[in-house]
């Protein structure tokens, strides 16, 4: 399965497909990212990623929403990088509005 077609069943799973367009292109590239970055972290095995929250939740076909897929479609191939790299997207919609800072990157 492609990522891109991957997405499809991971978007709305991880959003709500009625949130702002914007938020759901947000989301489509966050969790491209994340996959992307597991993707090249598996050294030693073939890639896997599982269904649920402790990965990204994927519901498959069934899942798939209009205004999700127009996001995913919106941002084709749109990953964070740094330094080259993908980033470890790390994303949530249950954190309560709080976040903490990761740790400084000295150069």
């Amino acid at each position: 399965m492609s990522l891109e077609r991957y997405l499809r069943g991971v978007v709305p799973r991880e959003a709500l497909s009625t949130w702002l367009r914007a938020t759901l292109q947000a989301q489509a590239v966050a969790a491209r990212t994340y996959s992307v970055y597991h993707r090249n972290q598996a050294v030693w095995r073939a890639y896997d990623l599982c269904d649920t929250t402790a990965c990204q939740v994927c519901g498959g076909y069934d899942s798939e929403q209009a205004s999700t897929n127009t996001a995913i479609a919106a941002t084709a191939g749109q990953i964070r990088l740094y330094e080259g790299k993908p980033i470890m997207a790390e994303f949530s919609s249950s954190n309560g509005g709080a976040t903490a800072a990761g740790p400084a990157l000295h150069a």
